[in-house]
């Protein structure tokens, strides 16, 4: 929370000024400072991919639904993308499946939502979340192709992924054990290889999980937090982040799922992710 307090007022000052800002307020806290400078590179990008300027509506596709909610309609264009059908809404995006025009397949758009790119803290997050999933390339992660912006509408192009979320499954029909445990180890190795890079995804449910025929794939690190790994005296090795939400009155992720300590906004690593992991094993089995 400190971090975004420094960057709120950093985004203020001339690019000239900002290190001393920063070295002022930061003092010895080496780990404060490299938290806003990531913040503040983020913010850049999002200059240049998340356009200021949008307007109420963005074009003759777009649509209202409900009065901060624009949704694109089928047969939108977004440059070389064309927008089929709505796939579904987190906390800063809406995703849509769309046909690449220049490479023939499918893939996911994902927009941040017009109400959200309004706060410079969103813009620096949604380009922060391009960052998180550009760095993890993993057969069992969701793969980002690009991020763009057309219209003024700014978005990451993903993967697209055939199949069902494991939500869906399970409210349709059972796994067999079997199901279940083949599932849980390709869970894990997400985890394992988003954790080894520094990334805690703080919103593992079955929803955000795509169980397609070459098995089960991680969804959406909308709310990942990035931090180095660090090792403690212990010699096992640790992933920290910063903060949540909790000071501004929101606390980031999804209840049924969160570890005690997330729920509290406080300071979350890894193992919130294997708490929420063990829920979805148990729900699985």
């Amino acid at each position: 929370q400190r971090a975004f307090e420094l960057f709120d007022v950093a985004t203020a000052l001339p690019d000239d000024e900002r290190e001393r800002f920063l070295s002022r307020e930061c003092g010895a806290d080496a780990e404060l400072r490299d938290d806003v400078r990531s913040l503040l590179a983020a913010h850049r990008e999002a200059e240049g991919f998340l356009s200021d300027q949008r307007g109420a509506g963005t074009g003759p596709n777009v649509i209202e639904d409900g009065p901060a909610h624009p949704t694109l309609t089928p047969g939108t264009r977004l440059g070389n993308f064309a927008i089929e059908t709505f796939v579904g809404a987190g906390g800063m995006g809406e995703v849509y499946k769309a046909r690449d025009l220049r490479l023939d397949r499918h893939v996911a758009i994902k927009v941040v939502r017009s109400e959200a790119a309004a706060d410079a803290r969103n813009r620096a997050r949604f380009s922060l979340e391009a960052r998180v999933i550009a760095r993890l390339s993993h057969p069992r992660i969701c793969a980002l192709h690009d991020i763009a912006h057309h219209d003024g509408v700014d978005f990451l192009v993903m993967e697209f992924l055939e199949g069902e979320t494991l939500a869906d499954r399970l409210r349709r029909k059972s796994l067999s054990l079997a199901e279940a445990l083949r599932t849980a180890v390709e869970i894990a190795e997400a985890l394992s290889a988003a954790h080894a890079r520094g990334i805690v995804h703080r919103d593992l449910k079955p929803g955000n999980v795509m169980l397609t025929p070459t098995g089960a794939r991680l969804l959406d690190f909308g709310l990942a937090r990035l931090k180095a790994p660090s090792i403690p005296a212990s010699g096992s090795p640790t992933v920290t982040v910063s903060g949540d939400d909790s000071a501004s009155g929101l606390i980031a992720g999804t209840l049924q799922y969160m570890a005690p300590e997330q729920l509290e906004g406080q300071e979350v690593d890894a193992r919130a992710d294997i708490f929420a992991f063990g829920i979805v094993l148990y729900e699985m089995v």
